[in-house]
């Protein structure tokens, strides 16, 4: 569960229309996660991953605990949300570089490309079914058990982690200050011109395009008119349209060029989602939506290879 679903869970305990959710859990959330990706980077490299990714998954599962304990008392306000939403933030873009590095070392080079759209279509099929098990949960228990059940999934999911064998790290020994090692990065990139184009292409439709997902609730109610369920056709379209993305990156995986597909996917991403914004139909936004999935989950698995 994301910083914005937790907002939207959280402010949902106050009287509030579909569609006027607070949307700054997201927009914190992506800051940090353009700001502290780097830094996640630096220390996997420098700590033993298993147990780096461990105390993230702790602080994920304390936070959910602790959104369930304001809720259950009636004490939550919207700037704990903005609090809470911030520090998920953080913790994800800290974790995001870990996860990638530990299915690397878990199958090597090898199925490395396999491995990352298998682990991509777990993630985009949450998103696909997620909404409505979430739906689901808070009409039977609540917003206070929907968090009590994400904290108890994140205890399994911890345990599962101390399962994985330990991976020493490559830089344990670097002295370097890590705000110098981001500068080195971040100069390495800026100049090697492939670099430069792969992220450059990774980070601009990450922060120009993507956010549009957190307004898909306002777009149902205001632009289609539509209720909720509009917004769990939408919000099920770019999971299902990820899906399909990370299926045909496993079936195309021995492909022996890569830029070329990387860069018409990322027009598509872009077309697609501007497509949507004009939209006046539901399943017409849907259609556009399932592409926009495709699109930018092929361009990511890519990334990866």
């Amino acid at each position: 569960m994301g910083a914005d679903d937790r907002a939207g869970l959280a402010g949902g305990e106050r009287p509030r229309r579909f569609g006027d959710e607070p949307r700054g859990g997201s927009a914190a959330a992506g800051a940090f996660l353009v700001l502290v990706s780097p830094f996640g980077g630096v220390f996997a490299a420098r700590y033993e991953r298993r147990s780096l990714l461990m105390v993230y998954t702790a602080v994920s599962a304390a936070i959910a605990v602790l959104l369930a304990v304001l809720v259950g008392t009636g004490h939550i306000e919207l700037w704990m949300v903005y609090v809470l939403a911030a520090l998920a933030g953080i913790v994800e873009a800290l974790a995001g570089p870990i996860r990638s590095l530990l299915v690397f070392d878990t199958v090597g080079p090898e199925e490395m490309t396999n491995a990352v759209a298998l682990n991509a279509l777990g993630g985009n099929a949450m998103r696909v079914i997620g909404p409505a098990i979430g739906g689901a949960l808070i009409g039977l228990i609540g917003t206070q058990g929907t968090f009590e059940v994400q904290a108890g999934c994140l205890v399994v999911s911890l345990a599962l982690t101390a399962r994985l064998p330990r991976f020493e790290p490559e830089l344990r020994e670097a002295k370097e200050n890590a705000f110098v090692s981001v500068g080195r990065g971040l100069a390495y990139v800026l100049r090697d011109r492939r670099m430069t184009l792969i992220v450059g292409m990774a980070v601009l439709p990450s922060v120009l395009v993507y956010p549009y997902v957190s307004f898909l609730p306002v777009f149902a109610k205001d632009v289609l008119h539509e209720g909720a369920e509009a917004y769990g056709f939408l919000a099920g379209a770019v999971g299902l349209g990820s899906l399909a993305g990370g299926a045909i990156v496993a079936a195309t995986s021995n492909r022996p060029r890569l830029g070329p597909p990387m860069m018409w996917t990322c027009l598509f991403y872009c077309l697609s989602v501007a497509s949507f914004t004009f939209a006046r139909h539901l399943w017409l936004a849907v259609g556009a939506l399932v592409v926009a999935g495709c699109s930018t989950a092929s361009t990511r698995r890519s990334m990866h290879r």
